[in-house]
């Protein structure tokens, strides 16, 4: 028979510094400082066997870390399994996890680097509309007689592809002031 999962993720957390237990229908999870995740599951095919594996943050950052899982055995209690925890599971995970943390920051960095310059790009240019996915910022425009095109910004803004349409001079002059100011701004500070 297994364990009741919330009693044993209570009794497990009050064994590991700063963690706290949540019962999920048939999970469970010890939530613990700076974003720590672990599940606790009952592991159906090994009874008296549970799962515990720590979980990242739901994000593309995380996207190619490893997983991190033990299993232990019920039968050796609560203090034996927070320390199993402790030696077999944190030290890799909370290594893994600074760095999706880390991935996380430098992503909201580069999206509000990227933004600055698309703004700064959209003041030049003019008449055009920005759309932003998080990934990529895309400045599009279209002028009646003149010819349209897009300018997508990618990580910090540092990079773009540009393409035009059926641009004339005085469009590809606007476009290519545009992007040497914003060069001119990049590189001065």
């Amino acid at each position: 028979m297994q364990p009741e999962i919330g009693a044993l993720a209570r009794q497990v957390a009050a064994h590991l510094d700063g963690f706290t237990a949540v019962h999920r229908d048939h999970n469970a999870c010890l939530r613990g400082p700076d974003g720590q995740e672990l599940w606790l599951h009952p592991m159906w095919n090994h009874p008296g066997r549970v799962e515990i594996g720590g979980h990242y943050p739901p994000c593309d950052e995380t996207y190619r870390l490893p997983s991190h899982k033990i299993t232990v055995a019920v039968a050796r209690g609560p203090q034996t399994i927070a320390k199993e925890i402790t030696r077999r599971l944190l030290p890799a995970y909370q290594h893994d996890l600074k760095i999706a943390h880390d991935r996380i920051a430098q992503t909201a960095r580069d999206h509000q680097q990227r933004t600055r310059h698309a703004a700064a790009l959209r003041a030049t240019i003019g008449g055009c509309r920005i759309s932003d996915d998080q990934r990529e910022t895309m400045i599009v425009w279209y002028e009646h007689g003149s010819g349209g095109g897009s300018i997508r910004l990618h990580g910090d803004g540092s990079s773009a592809a540009i393409e035009l349409h059926a641009a004339g001079p005085e469009l590809t002059r606007r476009i290519a002031d545009a992007v040497a100011a914003d060069i001119s701004r990049a590189t001065q500070a």
